[in-house]
């Protein structure tokens, strides 16, 4: 089931954010997509502080992977935007992809979209307007 929301703020997408955290859990991989400043770091960023995460979140755009961690759980956070070719292997997703004890995130999704396995999360943000966002959210064995 897709579920799709509409933000006019930071606050609401922070809350959207916050929310979605909350049913995450280990394995779990969340392929984000969307324009330039379309929030995908944002959203990152309040699902890893709803964690707990106290580190500075930024978009690892130049790094391509930054890794945090809080307890037990891991969480891999990727950015494909500079690459013109990308697949699991290359771009080190293969190597934390579905484990257990991690949580994936991968911006700039679209370009590794058919590589991702069953059960990827989906998040798509589109610009509505100066500061709204349409936010969809669904699992890939549902497309």
């Amino acid at each position: 089931m897709a579920m799709e929301y509409l933000s006019d703020s930071e606050e609401q997408t922070r809350k959207i954010a916050r929310q979605f955290a909350l049913k995450l859990k280990g394995g779990d991989i969340i392929a984000l997509a969307g324009d330039l400043g379309s929030g995908k770091t944002f959203f990152v960023r309040e699902i890893l502080k709803t964690f707990g995460v106290k580190e500075k979140v930024q978009s690892p755009t130049f790094v391509l992977r930054k890794s945090y961690q809080k307890n037990n759980l891991k969480f891999e956070h990727f950015d494909l935007y500079r690459l013109d070719k990308a697949d699991l292997e290359t771009t080190g997703l293969g190597d934390v992809l579905g484990d257990s004890n991690t949580i994936t995130f991968v911006e700039w999704s679209e370009k590794i979209k058919d590589q991702l396995p069953i059960g990827t999360i989906f998040v798509e943000f589109s610009h509505l307007g100066e500061n709204r966002r349409k936010i969809k959210i669904i699992k890939k064995d549902e497309t």
